[in-house]
């Protein structure tokens, strides 16, 4: 009966439901790389006056809990980020270039713009006594400051839609959402990608 009287509401609800399964299986598959590994890269500043930019590979792990990520640099640096601790996170697509230090934009090319982001997380330094220009920067009330560069903009999109879904869980711990139907199994293998 309420179907021919609101036809409208009955494909929104639809729509709606398509978009669940669509962010499940985005979150499903961004997790199943994060807990063995996904690679990313973190731009970090070399030289005798932090001049040069460089993309230093990196792998970022999301532990079993859903709750912290850790990054971690080749020569064995770890950034430990709780989901729930992250800030904010910017993209040029979405944000625009304001959010991104003139330094960092000028080191890149323009091709890597649409790979970018920029991760604000509240924390510890993990790196207490080196210079807050490597890897990541200190800003105004212990927020600190990673910058990622993406392998490609789809992966970018990947990693920016899957951690949005997973802070906001960490955020609603103890509310009841749609997502909260999403089970990681705990044995799988994983295929390559």
């Amino acid at each position: 009966k309420n179907k021919k009287r609101f036809p409208g509401v009955v494909a929104d609800k639809r729509s709606l439901s398509d978009k669940m399964e669509r962010w499940k299986e985005m979150v499903i598959s961004f997790t199943r790389q994060a807990r063995r590994g996904r690679p990313v890269s973190v731009l970090v500043f070399r030289g005798a006056a932090h001049h040069r930019l460089e993309a230093r590979p990196a792998s970022l792990h999301l532990q079993e809990d859903l709750a912290t990520m850790s990054i971690t640099f080749s020569d064995e640096v770890t950034i430990s980020i709780a989901l729930g601790q992250i800030a904010d996170i910017y993209h040029i697509g979405g944000d625009g270039d304001q959010p991104f230090p003139q330094r960092i934009l000028d080191g890149l090319d323009k091709r890597d713009f649409e790979r970018l982001l920029r991760l604000n997380f509240v924390g510890a330094s993990p790196l207490a006594g080196q210079t807050p220009t490597a890897p990541f920067e200190e800003t105004a009330q212990s927020v600190q400051t990673v910058y990622l560069l993406e392998s490609s903009a789809a992966s970018k999109e990947h990693l920016l839609e899957s951690l949005k879904i997973l802070c906001a869980l960490q955020h609603t711990k103890g509310i009841r959402t749609p997502a909260d139907d999403v089970e990681i199994p705990a044995n799988v293998e994983y295929a390559s990608i």
